[in-house]
Formats: structure tokens, sequence, C-alpha cells
């Protein structure tokens, strides 16, 4: 009887700390989800070993916010969701915020970072990524990478990061903005001719 009682709390236990870390994150998925379900522009780059097995993928999410709704919430799940982080780095300036959150486990590690750039009278530009590598697979034997403290964000941690991976990124958030501005530029004409 006792030995019964003591597996079921041995898979108990190894149930809730299973739940717990995909739940670290809950708030900022959830506003996350409902972005992407309304269609903002999403961009994913996902690497995968000689295997075909996922060991590394980076989600941007790149909108303008329309009266701030999106943004303040992403803000407010950001705060929430700081609580489970491992690590947690907020900046504000002149209205604009970067805040980032990292996710660590035994064998995963989740970045989230979110821009926030206001200029006053207009709407924010929103910028979320999120970068997911999972250590328990092996990466790709074809790409070159290099181990680094970004900025001191890390906490001295060493985080590999791919440069072509993240050269990619910056060129599609770049392009993904100016898109963004010229459809609101021609949804702004059209408004001003109707």
């Amino acid at each position: 009887m006792e030995k019964k009682k003591m597996c079921l709390f041995v898979a108990l236990l190894f149930a809730v700390f299973n739940v717990i870390p995909t739940m670290a994150q809950q708030h900022i998925d959830k506003v996350l989800d409902e972005l992407e379900q309304k269609g903002v522009d999403v961009t994913t780059v996902v690497k995968r070993n000689d295997k075909k097995q996922i060991y590394s993928q980076v989600k941007n999410f790149s909108f303008i916010s329309k009266d701030g709704k999106f943004a303040r919430e992403l803000e407010d799940a950001f705060s929430k969701d700081a609580e489970n982080a491992s690590s947690e780095s907020k900046s504000k300036s002149n209205g604009n915020i970067t805040y980032t959150l990292i996710f660590k486990s035994e064998k995963k590690k989740e970045i989230y970072v979110l821009s926030i750039a206001q200029k006053e009278g207009k709407n924010p530009v929103v910028n979320v990524s999120v970068t997911f590598r999972d250590n328990s697979v092996e990466g790709s034997t074809n790409n070159l990478w290099f181990d680094g403290d970004i900025f001191g964000i890390m906490g001295g941690d060493k985080f590999q990061i791919q440069m072509d991976s993240l050269k990619e990124n910056i060129e599609r958030w770049k392009d993904s903005y100016i898109k963004q501005k010229d459809n609101l530029n021609k949804s702004k004409k059209l408004s001003m001719e109707i």
C-alpha cells in the first residue's frame, strides 16, 4: 500500500513539473496566439539537424498596435510571466520599451523579447521575438556556431547564436516593418479619399 502511494506521489510530481515549464509564459503565448489569429505579420525560422529534428526556432511578430491596445496587453503579459522567468531585463526610454525574459529548463531555453516603439500622437510599432532552443536535440553540423554572452542579458551564461539566422531575422523584420509602413500609408491615403 505504501509503495502504491509513493508511486502515485512521484507520478503526480512528475506531471506537475512537466506542466509548469509550459505554463511559465502562458500570458504571453495567449496574446501571441490571438495576434496570429488576427493575421499580424509573423516570420518563423526553423532549424533542423541532419536527422530533420527541430532543435531551434525563432518566431518574430511585427505590427502597429492600434491605439496601443495590444502593446499594453503584451507589456502586461510580460510583467505577469516575468515571475516565472530565469532572467528578466526591462528598459524604458522616451516612451520606448524593451522587455526580455529568459526561461530555462534542464533541456530547453526560450527567450522572449518585446520591443515597443512609441512616437507621440502615433500608434506604437510592436516587435516580439520568441527564440526556442532544445538542447536535447543535437544541432546541425553544417552551420557555423559560436558561443557568446549577448550584451550581458544572459547573466554570463553562454548562448549559441547562429549568425546567418540572426542576419536573416533582421532583414525579415526590416522588410516586414517597411511593408507595414507602406500598407499604413496606403490605408491613410484611402481613408482621406473616402
